[in-house]
C-alpha cells in the first residue's frame, strides 16, 4: 500500500524523502532536473518510459533500510549518478535502465531479469560490510573502469551480475569479487591494473571470457587470484598477459589457459596447477615463472625472445604431463622439475623437449 502518491511535475530542485513509509512518484512530466535522496523507507518509480522519474539519486544515509524500486523502465536520467550507500539498495525490480554512473558505498544494487546500463563507470567507497552487484549489468559497449577503494572488508565489492557489452577495467586498491553462477559474455577483455580481483563464480570459465591482463609496467600492484578452480577462458584467442606489476594466484586452485605472455608479473600455485594448451611468450627482459605448470598432455611452445639478460626466461617451477618445444633466439632456463610425459597420444614427441632456436639450460640439479 503506497502512503503518499505524487504525480505533479518537478521542474528542479531536490528531494529528500524521510521516514518509514512508501512515496509512488509517477506522472507523465519528465523529472529529469530533480535530484532524489532517499534516507528512509521506500521510493517507487514509476513514470512512463519517455519521461523519466528523476535526475540524480542518492539511496541510504547509512541507517535503517532505504529502498527504491522501479516501477517501470528508464526511470534515472540517462546521464546522472546514481550512489547506492550502505543502508540502501537500488531494485530494478526486473526493469531496465540506463544511469551515468554508479557509486556503491556499501550497499546493494539488483536488476531481477531487468538490465543496468552504464553510460559512466562505477565506483566502490570503502565501507565495514562491501557493496554487491547482483542481476545484468551492460558496460555499454566500451572500456567500462571499476575503480574499488580498500576498505576493511574481505571483498570490497562483489559482483555476481552478469557483465555484457563491453572491457572491464579494474583500478583501486580494494578487492572486488566475481561471485554466484552468472556467466560474463562481455568481449572486450579484462584489465586488472591495480588491487585484488578475485574469481570465485561456480560455472567454469564465467569469470573471464576473453583475454586478461594482469597488471601494469609500474604502479600498484595488482593481483588475480582464484577463490574456486577454472576461471578464466582457454577458448580461442585468449591470452594471459602478467606484467610487472601483475601476480596470478592461483590459490591452490586448478586453472586453464590458453596462451600465456610473460612481461614480469608472478605466478604463484599453491598447490594448484596452471595448464597451458597454448604458446607461452616473453617479453624483453629477465622473465621468471613459479609455481606448477601443467601441459595438458601435449608438446606446447615456448617462443623466448632474446632480451638484454642471459637468461630471457626463468622457469622455477615444475613442467609437467607434456612436451615443450623451444623455439625463439633467446635463453630458456629451467630451475625447478621438468617431468615430461611420454605416454601421451602422440608419442615420444609429446614427452621430448625440442630445441629449434636459441638456448636452454636446465638448472635443477645445479
Amino acid at each position: 500500500m503506497d502512503d503518499l502518491i505524487v504525480s505533479a511535475a518537478f521542474k528542479s530542485g531536490s528531494i529528500i524523502k524521510t521516514g518509514a513509509g512508501e512515496l509512488f512518484l509517477n506522472g507523465n512530466t519528465a523529472n529529469n532536473a530533480l535530484n532524489l535522496t532517499v534516507n528512509g523507507g521506500t521510493v517507487i518509480l514509476n513514470q512512463p518510459a519517455t519521461t523519466g522519474a528523476i535526475g540524480g539519486l542518492v539511496i541510504g544515509d547509512g541507517v535503517g533500510t532505504d529502498i527504491v524500486r522501479l516501477g517501470g523502465n528508464n526511470q534515472v536520467s540517462d546521464s546522472n549518478l546514481v550512489t547506492v550507500e550502505s543502508s540502501g539498495t537500488f531494485d530494478l525490480n526486473g526493469f531496465s535502465d540506463t544511469i551515468g554512473g554508479l557509486v556503491v558505498a556499501g550497499g546493494q544494487l539488483t536488476t531481477g531479469a531487468g538490465t543496468l546500463k552504464l553510460s559512466g563507470s562505477v565506483t566502490s567507497d570503502a565501507s565495514a560490510a562491501g557493496g554487491g552487484i547482483a542481476g545484468n549489468l551492460d558496460l555499454g559497449g566500451i572500456q567500462r573502469i571499476f575503480a574499488i577503494s580498500d576498505g576493511p572488508s574481505a571483498s570490497d565489492l562483489d559482483v555476481a551480475a552478469t557483465l555484457s557489452n563491453g572491457t572491464f577495467r579494474k583500478v583501486s586498491a580494494g578487492t572486488l569479487r566475481f561471485t554466484s553462477a552468472a556467466i560474463n559474455t562481455y568481449a572486450g577483455g579484462t584489465l586488472a591494473d591495480e588491487g585484488v580481483l578475485a574469481l570465485a563464480r561456480t560455472t567454469a570459465d564465467a569469470s573471464v571470457p576473453g583475454n586478461l591482463t594482469i597488471g601494469t609496467s609500474s604502479g600498484v600492484a595488482a593481483v588475480v587470484r582464484l577463490d574456486a578452480a577454472e576461471q578464466i577462458s582457454a577458448a580461442p584467442g585468449a591470452l594471459v598477459t602478467l606484467n610487472s606489476t601483475g601476480t596470478l594466484d592461483l590459490n591452490g586452485f586448478n586453472e586453464t589457459i590458453l596462451d600465456l605472455n610473460v612481461n614480469g608479473g608472478q605466478l604463484t600455485t599453491g598447490a594448484g596447477v596452471l595448464t597451458i594448451t597454448g604458446t607461452v611468450t616473453n617479453g624483453f627482459g629477465l622473465q621468471t615463472l613459479g609455481g606448477n605448470i601443467g601441459l595438458g598432455g601435449a608438446t606446447r611452445t615456448f617462443n623466448v625472445i632474446n632480451g638484454a639478460a642471459g637468461d630471457d626466461l626463468i622457469i622455477n617451477g615444475s613442467i609437467q604431463n607434456g612436451g615443450v618445444t623451444k623455439t625463439g633466439i633467446g635463453q630458456l632456463v629451467f630451475a625447478g622439475a621438468l617431468v615430461l610425459n611420454k605416454s601421451v597420444a602422440d608419442g615420444a614427441i609429446a614427452g621430448s623437449l625440442v630445441i629449434t632456436g636459441g638456448t636452454v639450460r636446465l638448472t635443477a640439479g645445479d
